[in-house]
């Protein structure tokens, strides 16, 4: 089995058991897309540690393994970008932005802007949000999660009903099955336009 194998079980598992922060961020150590240089098995053991709890939430842990692999390996996004998400789900935000953008030097992914967007707007700095979200769809204009993501900041944040529409409407589209949470969003939001037309 190749590491990328050995990774994509680990994200695949994390998706199926609902881990949410690491299926959020299902990152590779890896520093492009496509390239794998040769990574030492134990390297691989330490992240999948790390990835391990990370899922099970013991951030304490999971940021002196990520830091600890940052040390030995800072050519790789993927440690970088899971220890800017210890940072995001503990709420240290300048710090998540931080660790997240130095991901983002090494390998600009549309996951990792992704993660940067929420770290913006969870400190209120919805521009910088919205910059991160804009530059993530350049790169996969049809990354749902990005999406759904501008739909929330445009409603929320921006009140503009339309723009948020307009993204809750693109997010439904790329979804196997609609998000039913999310139809109630836009039923809500069409009344309300609706509403202010008349």
């Amino acid at each position: 089995m190749t590491y990328a194998e050995q990774i994509a079980r680990i994200c695949t598992r994390a998706v199926r058991y609902g881990a949410a922060a690491v299926a959020a961020a299902c990152i590779t150590i890896n520093d492009a897309p496509g390239r794998e240089p040769p990574v030492d098995p134990q390297v691989i053991e330490r992240y999948r540690a790390a990835l391990q709890t990370l899922h099970d939430q013991d951030y304490p842990k999971a940021e002196r393994l990520f830091a600890d692999l940052i040390k030995v390996h800072p050519q790789y996004s993927g440690p970088r970008a899971h220890l800017g998400l210890v940072y995001l789900r503990t709420g240290r935000l300048p710090q998540a932005i931080d660790t997240l953008t130095a991901a983002i030097d090494i390998n600009p992914r549309p996951v990792y802007l992704n993660q940067l967007g929420i770290a913006y707007r969870q400190l209120g700095k919805f521009d910088q949000a919205r910059a991160a979200y804009d530059k993530a769809l350049q790169i996969d204009q049809n990354h749902a999660p990005v999406v759904l993501n501008l739909g929330i900041l445009y409603d929320l944040y921006f009140g503009e009903a339309n723009q948020a529409l307009a993204y809750y409407r693109r997010y439904q589209l790329l979804q196997k099955v609609p998000d039913p949470e999310v139809a109630l969003w836009i039923a809500d939001l069409e009344r309300r336009v609706t509403g202010r037309a008349q």
